[in-house]
C-alpha cells in the first residue's frame, strides 16, 4: 500500500471520495453501491454505465466507523462519500483496506475536480491491513 499522511482512518472500499454530498448527513458515510461489477480494478467500477450514470444499486449511511461492511457480496463496487471536518489544524495520516483496488481521494473544497488520490490498493487485503 501507497500512502501520503494526511489523516488517520480506516477503510474498506473499493472506491472513495472525501467529497460533500448532499445525500449524506452529519456525522455519516454515503455508500453507494453498484452490484454485477466485475473485474478487480478500479475502472472497472469508474468505467461501469451504472457508475457514469450516477445510479447505485444500493445507497446506505455508515455511522460510526468509516468502514464498508466486509464479506458481503461478490461482483460489486461501492464508493464511499462524506465531508470531513478536522478538529483542529495539524497533520492527519489516512489508511487504506480493501478487496479488491481501491483509491482514496481528498479535496480541500467541494468540487470533485479539485480531488487529489492519497492512497491507493492494487489488489486484495485483509480488512484492516494497514
Amino acid at each position: 500500500m501507497k500512502h501520503n499522511p494526511v489523516a488517520r482512518w480506516a477503510l474498506a472500499a473499493l472506491f472513495f471520495f472525501a467529497i460533500p454530498t448532499v445525500r449524506a448527513q452529519s456525522n455519516a458515510v454515503l455508500r453507494e453501491v453498484f452490484w454485477g461489477i466485475g473485474g478487480n480494478a478500479v475502472s472497472d467500477l469508474t468505467s461501469s454505465p451504472k457508475f457514469i450514470a450516477n445510479t447505485p444499486d444500493e445507497e446506505t449511511l455508515l455511522t460510526g466507523l468509516f468502514e464498508a461492511p466486509t464479506d458481503v457480496l461478490d461482483n460489486y463496487g461501492q464508493r464511499l462519500r462524506a465531508l470531513i471536518r478536522a478538529p483542529a489544524t495539524g497533520q492527519y495520516t489516512f489508511w487504506i483496506a480493501s478487496d479488491d483496488a481501491s483509491d482514496l481521494y481528498l479535496s480541500t473544497d467541494a468540487n470533485p475536480a479539485t480531488k487529489t488520490r492519497i492512497a491507493w490498493v492494487a489488489s486484495w487485503t485483509s480488512s484492516r491491513e494497514w
